[in-house]
């Protein structure tokens, strides 16, 4: 038994309201007291304690429980752990120059300078050796796209994978979640992007015999399969709890301003990749969208991603934090890769070619 003393009817008697204990929160088992101790908490969180355990009975858990915040929490660990990967070897001289630079600036074996036999630098110089051909890059799409159909399969047929998926999640209020429209538009952004993707990577690339690290080719990998998950995996309340059928409606304020942006960043990438696909060998690109940035193409990727934030965002929340991260993982590794492309053409065309231009983010980065 709690006692719950209310500040109110203290002051006309000193009187109790007592409350039963009910798996009200904190750890995995449910087993954590209320939040204030002694065990004494005021009226506004009885009130919240008392609505926890009504969503408890409603939806299988009480929404403030710890449960909720660890699923949360591990929604961002892969990107958490990813990015400051990428952070962690750029910040390292030796990593950042065999690691991190892919394509025309990738350490072959013919540039590598190998060190003494049995050195750490040695055994550098062999990792940054492992490599895939550049063209694998068309995989990332192919995943993308695949991605997404396995998903909307999956939720349309209330598959294995979803509900395996669906178990894991919290039980929140469906209200609280993405809506079905939400998830739709989301997901027919993401075919795109990928389906538009994978065109470019196949009608606009030149044949090249560059390479890539093979860690490059595998996180693109786990990035774009979780993307096709991503883009629902808020909104699975929803998906659970009310039929699969989408009404028409007016496109919210959300949708009316994400959207445009969307649909420009998309364009603008497009013609971005088109200009570079055209360009000759080692030259300097020339269209108005590279006057003032070194890589306009990566500020129109974070640029879609945020959109699909916005777009994606459950009611009360300004972004769907899932995609949030993802579109923090791709800002730190296309910084970073903005960064190699600016000082690689520094070596080509000198300095004073680039010096007034901004790696990706206008008047930030």
């Amino acid at each position: 038994m709690l006692a719950v003393k209310d500040p109110k009817r203290s002051a006309k008697g000193n009187r109790h309201s007592i409350l039963h204990h009910h798996d009200a929160a904190c750890d995995y088992r449910g087993n954590c007291p209320l939040p204030s101790s002694p065990w004494t908490v005021t009226a506004l969180e009885e009130e919240k304690h008392m609505l926890d355990v009504k969503q408890q009975y409603l939806y299988g858990r009480p929404t403030s429980s710890c449960f909720s915040q660890s699923w949360r929490s591990t929604q961002y660990r892969a990107s958490e752990a990813a990015f400051s990967s990428v952070l962690a070897v750029n910040a390292v001289p030796p990593l950042r120059r065999r690691f991190l630079p892919y394509g025309s600036r990738t350490v072959t074996q013919q540039n590598v300078q190998l060190s003494p036999k049995g050195s750490l630098s040695a055994f550098l110089d062999y990792l940054a050796t492992l490599q895939v051909p550049h063209r694998y890059f068309t995989h990332f799409y192919v995943v993308s796209v695949t991605s997404s159909a396995l998903w909307a399969q999956e939720i349309l047929r209330n598959g294995r994978l979803f509900s395996a998926i669906a178990a894991l999640a919290p039980k929140i209020d469906p209200s609280k979640a993405m809506s079905k429209e939400q998830i739709l538009l989301t997901w027919a952004l993401m075919s795109a992007q990928g389906c538009r993707r994978l065109y470019e990577s196949i009608r606009l690339a030149k044949p090249s015999n560059a390479k890539m690290w093979f860690v490059h080719w595998f996180l693109g990998w786990a990035f774009y399969a979780g993307m096709g998950l991503a883009v629902w995996v808020e909104g699975i309340q929803t998906l659970r709890s009310t039929p699969l059928k989408v009404a028409l409606s007016s496109p919210s304020l959300r949708t009316a301003i994400f959207l445009p942006l969307f649909l420009f960043a998309s364009w603008m990438q497009n013609k971005c990749h088109r200009h570079l696909a055209s360009l000759k060998k080692y030259s300097l690109p020339t269209h108005p969208f590279f006057r003032y940035i070194t890589c306009p193409h990566y500020t129109a990727e974070c640029l879609i991603y945020l959109s699909l934030a916005g777009i994606a965002a459950p009611p009360g929340q300004a972004f769907n934090k899932t995609i949030l991260a993802s579109l923090v993982f791709t800002a730190v590794n296309l910084g970073v890769t903005a960064e190699t492309t600016r000082q690689w053409y520094v070596e080509k065309f000198g300095e004073d070619k680039v010096t007034a231009l901004w790696r990706m983010i206008p008047f930030v980065y």
